[in-house]
This record gives structure tokens, C-alpha cells and sequence, in this order.
């Protein structure tokens, strides 16, 4: 369908979606990746949330094993909290990329998000990799 999944720091929960269910949403809006048209470098949902909304996330479950199952009361409480206010934040940020004039740049890097192969992003050549100036620059701007 046409629904837009909003997620923040989209690209491990997009290779756990494909893992696990074999599918992948049409459309994503990465808060994350929002901030940084914005300006901001890589921030946390946390510190984005208490910038932009002044809303605090608790921290308890923050560095668990998401993957392990099943989820504690705990885990679904966090997780819970965690995305409550996805959707008023990329409202806000979606209104901000498009009164900076950057929409067009945003929704390519959107589309660039959604085509990157799952899963073995590891082993896929960098672009110039053979290059004397990706030797010293190239691994930090992968990770």
C-alpha cells in the first residue's frame, strides 16, 4: 500500500523487517536521516525527541537484545514509548525539509534507502575503493 513507515536510524530495522518477514515498506521517512538534511548530525531518537518536542524518553531498555524473544513487559513498554512520537516529529521535520527547499534531495536519499541490497552491505565494494584517498577516509564514512 501506500503507507509511509516512519522509523528513526531506518537501515537495521529495514534488514530485520526483510530478514524476518520477507518484506519491506514502498515508503519509509528516517527521521534520522531527516536531522541530517536539517543540519543535525546523526542524533539519537532520545536526544532529537528532548530537542524537538521537549519530550523525555525513558532510558531502562535502551541497549537490549531486541532480537532475543520473547519481550519483557519491560522491552514493550520502551519500544512502545519509543516510537509514540514518530509520527509528530517527522511532520515536523518533513514541513522543515520542504520550507529549506531540500524535499527533492530528501525523497532521493528516501528512494536510495528503500534500493540498498540487505545484508551484505559488508561485503559490497565501495565506490573508489582502490583509490589512495578512499585508504584513509573511505572505512569511517562507511560505518
Amino acid at each position: 500500500n501506500d503507507a509511509t513507515a516512519i522509523i528513526h536510524a531506518a537501515r537495521q530495522d529495514l534488514e530485520v523487517l526483510e530478514h524476518s518477514v520477507g518484506l519491506a515498506p514502498r515508503r519509509v521517512f528516517d527521521t534520522q536521516l531527516a536531522a541530517g538534511f536539517l543540519g543535525l548530525a546523526t542524533p539519537s531518537l532520545t536526544s532529537l525527541l528532548e530537542r524537538e518536542l521537549k519530550v523525555r524518553l525513558p532510558k531502562a531498555d535502551r541497549l537490549t537484545d531486541w532480537l532475543k524473544r520473547p519481550l519483557t513487559a519491560s522491552q514493550l513498554r520502551y519500544a512502545a514509548s519509543d516510537v509514540a512520537y514518530l509520527l509528530e516529529l517527522a511532520e515536523r521535520q518533513a514541513a522543515e525539509i520542504e520550507s529549506t527547499g531540500r524535499r527533492e534531495w530528501f525523497d532521493v536519499a528516501m528512494a536510495d534507502l528503500l534500493a540498498e541490497p540487505r545484508g551484505a552491505r559488508a561485503t559490497r565494494p565501495m565506490r573508489g575503493a582502490g583509490s589512495r584517498r578512499s585508504a584513509t577516509c573511505g572505512a569511517p564514512t562507511w560505518l
